[in-house]
C-alpha cells in the first residue's frame, strides 16, 4: 500500500533503464525527470558565507601644488627720434655802393711861347677817356655743408622687479586620532600667494649727447668771373692844341663800388621733425616652463600650497554573513555559518514521489560555493 514517503509507481509503469546515473550542479540549473519508475537521491552542501571585513581609513585625494610665476616683462626696440629737416637755405645776395669813377687830372698848362724853331705840328687833342666798368656775372655763394647730425639715444635706470610676497603659513600641530588609535605629527601648510612688491628702476636717466650736425664747410661758389667790358667813349680827334704841355697825367681814384652789405638770407629755418622709428614692441621671447605670456617669461616665483591627502573617514566594517542554502526536488542543503567556512556535507535524501513526479523538469538552486549531486536509478 503507497503512502507518504513511499513510490508509488503504478502497475501501468515498469523501471527506466535510462536517464539514470549522477549529475553534480554546481551553479543554478534545471532537472528533468522522465517518464517512468525511479528513485531519486538529492545529496551536497549549501553555500559559503563570509567573514567580516573591518572598515578601512580612507583619504581625500592629494592635490600637489602647481607653480607660478612672476608677470612677463615685455620689451621694445631701442627708440629712434626722427631728425629735424629745414627748409633749404638760400644765401642773401651782396649789395654795393653805385660805382663813381675817377676823374681825369692834367698836368698845368703852360702856354708855349713862341720861339721860331722849326714848326713842329701840334698834337692831336681827345676828349678826356672815360673808360667802360667791368660788369660781372651774379656771385652765387656755396651753401655750406654739415655732417649728419645723429642725436644721442636715451639711457635708462635698470628695472629691479619687486620681490613677491605671501600670507603667513598656518601650522598644525601633532595630535592622537582616538578613532584611527593613531598619533600624526604636525605640519606646516605655507602661506599663499599674496602679491608682488612694485618694481623698482627703470626711470629715465638722461640722454647719451648726439654726435655729427657741425659744420663742415661751404659748397664752392659760381659765378663771378669777367663778363667783358662796356666801350670806352670819348677820345675822339677834336683839334690840335698850340703849344706844349696839357698832356694827360692820371686820373684820380675812383669811388664806390665796394660792398656795402648782403641782403639777408631765406630759408634755413626750423620746418619740423621727421617722425621717429623703432620703440614699438618687436615681438616676445619664448617664455620657459609653458608660462608663455605674450612677452619676455616671468620668472619662478613659487609654489601654491598642496591641497588634499587628509584623512577623511573610515569605512563602516562588513559584518560576517553565513552561506546561502542550496535546494533541489524539495531537499534544502544549509549554507555555512557566517565566518567564510564551507557549509556541512548534507548526505544523500531520498525525494517524495508525490512531491516531484516524474514527466517533469524541477529548478535546482545553488549558491556560491555549493553545490548539488543528484543520482537517479
Amino acid at each position: 500500500m503507497a503512502g507518504p514517503g513511499k513510490p508509488n509507481f503504478g502497475l501501468e509503469k515498469t523501471w527506466r533503464a535510462s536517464g539514470t546515473g549522477t549529475q553534480t550542479f554546481n551553479a543554478p540549473g534545471n532537472f528533468t525527470l522522465p517518464y517512468g519508475r525511479h528513485q531519486i537521491t538529492v545529496a551536497g552542501r549549501g553555500g559559503t558565507g563570509s567573514a567580516a571585513v573591518p572598515g578601512n581609513d580612507y583619504f581625500n585625494p592629494y592635490y600637489p601644488g602647481n607653480p607660478y610665476y612672476n608677470p612677463p616683462v615685455p620689451f621694445y626696440n631701442p627708440y629712434v627720434p626722427g631728425n629735424t629737416n629745414y627748409n633749404p637755405y638760400v644765401p642773401g645776395n651782396p649789395i654795393y655802393n653805385p660805382f663813381v669813377p675817377g676823374n681825369p687830372i692834367y698836368n698845368p698848362y703852360v702856354p708855349g711861347n713862341p720861339y721860331y724853331n722849326p714848326y713842329v705840328p701840334g698834337n692831336a687833342i681827345y676828349n678826356p677817356y672815360v673808360p667802360g666798368n667791368a660788369f660781372f656775372n651774379p656771385v652765387i655763394p656755396g651753401n655750406p655743408i654739415y655732417n649728419p647730425y645723429v642725436p644721442g639715444n636715451p639711457y635708462f635706470n635698470p628695472v629691479v622687479p619687486g620681490n613677491p610676497y605671501y600670507n603667513p603659513g598656518t601650522y598644525v600641530p601633532p595630535y592622537y586620532d582616538a578613532g584611527d588609535q593613531a598619533f600624526y605629527p604636525g605640519y606646516f601648510i605655507p602661506g599663499n600667494y599674496a602679491g608682488m612688491n612694485p618694481s623698482t628702476g627703470g626711470n629715465y636717466a638722461g640722454t647719451n649727447p648726439g654726435s655729427g650736425g657741425n659744420y663742415a664747410g661751404m659748397n664752392p661758389s659760381s659765378g663771378g668771373n669777367y663778363a667783358g667790358t662796356n666801350p670806352g667813349s670819348g677820345g675822339n680827334y677834336a683839334g690840335t692844341n698850340p703849344g706844349s704841355g696839357g698832356n694827360y697825367a692820371g686820373t684820380n681814384p675812383g669811388s664806390g663800388g665796394n660792398p656795402a652789405g648782403t641782403n639777408p638770407g631765406s630759408g634755413g629755418n626750423y620746418a619740423g621733425v621727421n617722425p621717429g622709428s623703432g620703440g614699438n614692441p618687436s615681438g616676445t621671447n619664448p617664455g620657459s616652463g609653458g608660462n608663455y605670456a605674450g612677452q619676455n617669461p616671468g620668472n619662478y616665483a613659487g609654489m601654491n600650497s598642496p591641497t588634499g591627502g587628509n584623512y577623511a573617514g573610515t569605512n563602516p566594517t562588513t559584518p560576517a554573513v553565513p552561506g546561502v542554502p542550496a535546494s533541489a526536488l524539495g531537499v534544502n542543503l544549509p549554507g555555512s555559518t557566517p565566518g567564510g567556512n564551507p557549509a556541512p556535507l548534507t548526505p544523500a535524501t531520498l525525494i517524495s514521489y508525490y512531491n516531484n513526479p516524474d514527466n517533469a523538469t524541477y529548478p535546482v538552486s545553488v549558491p556560491s560555493g555549493g553545490y548539488v549531486t543528484i543520482t537517479s536509478s
